[in-house]
């Protein structure tokens, strides 16, 4: 039963960070240039034409996605499906699995 608990224990450590960085161009425009990590999103907020309007200017790092998926996959890591993690689990939890 200790692969259940840990499944859905809470998990204290990680990391998230956002950044932007702003640069004013010869031409009086500004150039963006976002980065994200972890479970941190960047949200560009406009007021144009009396309205206020937010475009998504990252996506989430999320193994489902498959474009994340092949990154972890091309620098060696494995992405269980969510069967595979059940399996596993279930047999941790049986009395000679050592657990």
């Amino acid at each position: 039963m200790c692969s259940l608990i840990l499944l859905f224990r809470q998990f204290d450590d990680g990391s998230c960070a956002c950044v932007a960085f702003l640069r004013r161009l010869a031409n009086g425009s500004t150039a963006v240039k976002v980065a994200n990590l972890g479970d941190s999103r960047a949200i560009l907020g406009m007021f144009q034409n009396g309205t206020f309007d937010s475009i998504a200017y990252t996506e989430d790092h999320q193994p489902t996605a498959p474009a994340e998926r092949e990154r972890i996959m091309q620098a060696g890591g494995t992405v269980p499906t969510v069967l595979r993690s059940l399996l596993r689990c279930l047999n941790d939890s049986l009395p000679f699995s050592g657990c």
